[in-house]
């Protein structure tokens, strides 16, 4: 990965909003991956390390918060993403205590997406140290 990537894994059991999501985030310069389960993403972020994920709470087997406990091990770095469409669900209660960024509900807007995007890409130019060479 070149310094300055922003690399994003969006985990949605929903394939349309994969790639919804991969298309918008896209267009400000990110690496998006995208999964629709748990299982694949747990892969994939073993051997990737992610600037941003985004997780649906509610999936089919392991839900959004419980995979969020899960790469928060392998991706402590990581800022966490949730979407729902479950607004009033323990869950985002949940996921928000255990350490997510912002719980995004559905229908949100490509300018809230886009706005969270840009949030995190600049908290990490500030907090990432620059590397002499």
């Amino acid at each position: 990965m070149s310094q300055g990537e922003f690399q994003v894994l969006v985990v949605d059991d929903e394939k349309n909003i994969c790639d919804l999501l991969k298309q918008t985030m896209e267009t400000t310069g990110c690496v998006v991956h995208t999964v629709c389960d748990a299982e694949e993403a747990i892969e994939l972020a073993q051997g990737t390390r992610f600037d941003a994920i985004f997780l649906d709470i509610k999936m089919p087997g392991m839900n959004g918060v419980e995979l969020l406990k899960n790469l928060n091990i392998t991706q402590p770095d990581a800022a966490f993403v949730m979407i729902t469409g479950y607004a009033t669900s323990d869950l985002v209660d949940e996921s928000l205590s255990s350490g997510a960024f912002i719980c995004l509900s559905k229908p949100f807007s490509l300018a809230q997406v886009l706005d969270v995007v840009k949030t995190l890409r600049e908290e990490k130019d500030v907090t990432t140290p620059v590397q002499q060479g």
